[in-house]
C-alpha cells in the first residue's frame, strides 16, 4: 500500500513541467482533505502483568501457587516478542486553517481522524482463523508549516514539517483455543501521545482562490501503551504417579478421578507497547481570503528603482489664484526576468506611491503591467497584467482605497527601450504607477 502512494506521488511530481504562471494568494485559508491511509504494523511488547485472579477445581491450591505463576507470568511474556498488531487500510479526512504570510511559507492548525479495522490476532504465530475482531482509531491535533517551492506555478510541490498530539482509541477481543487450553485478549484503551509528522505533495491551482491539494503524510506517534486484559484457561493434570512409579500401576490409574486434570482459570492485567507509525494519501480543496501577490523571483538581481515625478500647475492669474490640482505623480517599479514578484527596492517604489496617493484623496491612481520582448506576445500580455495586479492589491494593502485603483497591462507593445523581438531588457519590465490627473 505504502509503495502504491509513493507512486501516485511520483507520477504527480512528473507533471511539474506542463505548469503554467499563477498568482499566489497571502492571507487567510481554509481547506478540507480525504483519502486513505495504512499503519505500519506494530511490534508489541507485553509489560506489567499483574494476575488478578485464579480459581481451580482443586480447592485446595494455596496462596503461593499464586504467587509463582505470576511471577512465571511476567518472566515468559515480558522478555517474548510474540505481539503485533496490523490494521487494513481504511479512510483518512483531514479539516485545516491558515495562512500564507508569504509567497513560500503558510502555516495552519490541522485536525484529522484516521480509521483504522484489526482484522488479526495480536498474538503472532496464531492461525488466522482464530483472527481477532477490533478497531483502532486516531485523532489527531498539528501544527503545520509548509514551503511551497515554486509559488509561481500553476502546478507547484510543497514540503512540511508538523507536530502536536494524538488520541488512540483501542478496542480489540482476540481469542485462541484448543481441547486443553484457551486464551482470550481485550483491549479498551484510549490514551494521548505526542507526535509528529512530514508532509510532500502538489498544489493546483484551479482559479485564483482555489487549490487542489495532492498530500503525503508520515506521521509518527510516540510510545503508545495499551491496556490489556488476558482471560486464561487451561487444565492442569497431576503428574505424581506414587506409589506407582515402578511400574506396577493398575490399568485403572490413568483413568482415575483422583489424578484426573484441573481446571484453572486465571486473569491478567497489563499493558502492550508499541509505536505507531501511520501513511496517508489524500486529495483536498483549499480556498483562499487573501490578496493575490504574483510568482516567485525567478533570476538575478533587480534594476535600481526609478521614481520621476510629472510636471507641476500654476495660477495662470495674479489677482485670482485657483486652488492648483494636485501633481501628478508617476512611479516605476521593475521586475525580475519572467516574474511578477517584485524585490525590496520595488515594494521601497510601491510603498512610496501609496504614500503619495494617501495625501492626495480621490486622486485617481492607474497601475499599467509592461514587460519586455521575450517570450511570445500573449504570454507577455498575461505577465504584465500579474504584474499591474500586484502593484494594485499592494498599493490598496498599504491603505490606498480601492474605489481609486484601476489597472492596465500592454505586454510588450509599449517598451520603454525599443528592442527586437525575444530582446530580454531589464527596463521593460515594468509597472508604471500614475496617481493624479
Amino acid at each position: 500500500m505504502r509503495l502504491k502512494l509513493a507512486a501516485v506521488l511520483a507520477c504527480a511530481v512528473s507533471l511539474m513541467a506542463a505548469a503554467a504562471s499563477a498568482d499566489t494568494k497571502l492571507g487567510w485559508y481554509v481547506a478540507a482533505d480525504a483519502g486513505v491511509h495504512d499503519m505500519d504494523q506494530q511490534k508489541l511488547v507485553l509489560r506489567d502483568v499483574t494476575l488478578v485472579s485464579r480459581t481451580e477445581s482443586d480447592e485446595g491450591s494455596s496462596s503461593s501457587a499464586e504467587a509463582v505463576a505470576a511471577a512465571a507470568i511476567n518472566e515468559d511474556i515480558e522478555e517474548s516478542d510474540g505481539f503485533a498488531l496490523d490494521t487494513k487500510a481504511k479512510a483518512a479526512v483531514f479539516a485545516r486553517a491558515g495562512n500564507q504570510f508569504s509567497p513560500h511559507w503558510r502555516a495552519e492548525l490541522e485536525y484529522g481522524e484516521r480509521q483504522g479495522d484489526i482484522r488479526n490476532s495480536i498474538v503472532s504465530g496464531y492461525d488466522p482463523a482464530e483472527a481477532g475482531r477490533g478497531s483502532l482509531d486516531l485523532t489527531s491535533a498539528m501544527v503545520n508549516v509548509i514551503y511551497d517551492i515554486s509559488p509561481d506555478s500553476r502546478l507547484h510541490p510543497f514540503v512540511g514539517v508538523g507536530l502536536g498530539g494524538v488520541k488512540i482509541k483501542a478496542d480489540y477481543v482476540g481469542a485462541y483455543q484448543d481441547e486443553d487450553y484457551s486464551e482470550t485478549y481485550t483491549i479498551h484503551s484510549s490514551k494521548t501521545a505526542a507526535a509528529g509528522q512530514v508532509i510532500a505533495g502538489l498544489a493546483w491551482q484551479v482559479s485564483d482562490r482555489l487549490n487542489i491539494d495532492l498530500t503525503y503524510r508520515y506521521l509518527e506517534v510516540a510510545k503508545v501503551n495499551y491496556d490489556v486484559r488476558a482471560d486464561v484457561s487451561y487444565y492442569e493434570y497431576n503428574n505424581d504417579c506414587s506409589p506407582y512409579c515402578d511400574g506396577f500401576a493398575p490399568e485403572s490409574f490413568a483413568v482415575s478421578e483422583a489424578y484426573g486434570p484441573n481446571l484453572v482459570e486465571e486473569v491478567y492485567e497489563g499493558r502492550l507497547s508499541g509505536k505507531i507509525r501511520d501513511h496517508s494519501l489524500t486529495l483536498g480543496l483549499r480556498w483562499s481570503f487573501g490578496a493575490p501577490r504574483g510568482p516567485a523571483a525567478d533570476v538575478g538581481p533587480p534594476p535600481e528603482q526609478t521614481v520621476s515625478s510629472g510636471e507641476t500647475y500654476s495660477s495662470p492669474s495674479p489677482v485670482v489664484a485657483p486652488v492648483a490640482p494636485p501633481a501628478r505623480r508617476n512611479f516605476t517599479v521593475y521586475f525580475p526576468f519572467d516574474s511578477a514578484t517584485p524585490t525590496a527596492d520595488g515594494q521601497a517604489v510601491i510603498s512610496a506611491a501609496a504614500q503619495q496617493a494617501r495625501s492626495q484623496p480621490g486622486a485617481p491612481v492607474t497601475v499599467t503591467g509592461h514587460a519586455d520582448t521575450s517570450g511570445s506576445a500573449p504570454y507577455n500580455i498575461q505577465l504584465s497584467q500579474n504584474r499591474a495586479r500586484m502593484v494594485a492589491e499592494g498599493l490598496i494593502q498599504m491603505g490606498v482605497p480601492a474605489s481609486v485603483v484601476s489597472t492596465d497591462w500592454k505586454g510588450e507593445s509599449q517598451p520603454a527601450v525599443p528592442t527586437g523581438n525575444g530582446i530580454k531588457n531589464a527596463e521593460n519590465r515594468r509597472a508604471t504607477i500614475s496617481i493624479g490627473q
